[in-house]
């Protein structure tokens, strides 16, 4: 089982549900870092699954 921790420092923040089964909850302070290139992509657990769900969404939004 995983770890249970308190999520009301993250806030706000967006939670994503990968592929896999796992559910990311990313600050949006650290989603805007890693926009304005701040923070790198690779500084994120699961950044690979997490950036193919992103893509993924934001393929949907677009009609894909």
């Amino acid at each position: 089982m995983g770890e249970i921790i308190d999520i009301e420092e993250f806030r706000p923040h967006l939670v994503v549900p990968t592929p896999d089964g796992n559910a990311h909850v990313l600050p949006k302070s650290l989603m805007e870092d890693l926009a304005e290139g701040r923070r790198e992509i690779e500084d994120v657990d699961d950044w690979k699954m997490i950036i193919r769900t992103v893509i993924g969404e934001w393929l949907g939004d677009l009609g894909q």
